[in-house]
């Protein structure tokens, strides 16, 4: 609170946690319990981060504030760092304007709120193949043995597009989009930032490439290629579920016999 400090900062390397930056340049004003450090830049993880940092102190509870970028991240580098993962790559470009209140880091993170957004970019997430899981939930629900897996099992992407409103730690965003070799995701959910969970209900599109589609049978190629398929994602940040939403497949595949048979029955009624 009594520190006065204007000035001008250069390091070669700084960590935050597991977080490595490097050749940082950064501005630092303080006066009066209210410190803003900018403009921050840095290299990060062969990308690069750009910031600006406030932190209120002039009143019984702290307050930080924050505006950040990130561009061309390696993916696979942050998600060791943070969440010690190493089943994804590509690159992670974001924007984060957040502020929350708290003496500690929980108690931030549980008041924070302000705007997300994040875009994946060429990568794989490794441990899971959404197409063979939604050839696997087909079978199921049509009695048939499951077809054979090809492994290591993996699910390409081109781009995962995400942003939402955050409050209360409470990240909650209809507009995730995902386009993958094959398919199209939609969806919408929440991100609990302090518990690092999330929980998405999201609909694929199969797209008619059946070059890209492993050991699909026509049949299958038909049938995923004329439906919205529900899928859903949850489970820790740092290691998500994915899978189809068989509650939800069962469900409509009922909704849909009980129209077939509706329908026959009134088209008998006007014969």
């Amino acid at each position: 609170r009594p520190l006065n400090a204007r000035g001008k900062i250069k390091l070669q390397r700084a960590t935050l946690g597991n977080i490595v930056f490097e050749n940082i340049a950064l501005g630092v004003k303080s006066a009066k319990g209210k410190m803003r450090i900018f403009p921050i830049s840095s290299d990060l993880f062969d990308g690069s981060y750009k910031g600006d940092v406030r932190i209120d102190v002039s009143g019984n509870t702290p307050r930080l504030t924050f505006d950040e970028k990130i561009a061309g991240v390696d993916l696979a580098k942050i998600a060791k760092a943070m969440f010690d993962q190493g089943n994804i790559t590509g690159l992670i470009d974001g924007s984060f304007a957040l502020s929350g209140v708290g003496k500690d880091t929980v108690a931030l993170q549980k008041t924070l709120s302000g705007n997300m957004a994040l875009e994946l970019k060429d990568g794989a997430y490794e441990g899971v193949d959404v197409w063979y899981e939604l050839r696997k939930a087909r079978s199921l629900l049509k009695g048939e043995p499951p077809p054979e897996p090809k492994l290591p099992a993996k699910t390409e992407f081109s781009s995962v597009r995400v942003s939402g409103v955050v409050k209360d730690g409470i990240m909650q965003s209809d507009d995730l989009f995902a386009e993958l070799p094959f398919m199209q995701l939609t969806g919408r959910g929440r991100v609990d930032i302090p518990a690092a969970t999330v929980d998405y209900q999201m609909t694929a599109r199969v797209l008619e490439r059946p070059e890209l589609l492993h050991g699909a049978t026509a049949e299958e190629i038909d049938e995923f290629t004329e439906a919205e398929i529900p899928l859903k994602i949850s489970g820790p940040l740092a290691s998500p579920k994915i899978e189809p939403d068989l509650e939800k497949l069962l469900m409509d595949k009922v909704e849909e016999e009980i129209k077939d048979k509706l329908k026959d029955k009134l088209k008998g009624l006007f014969d």
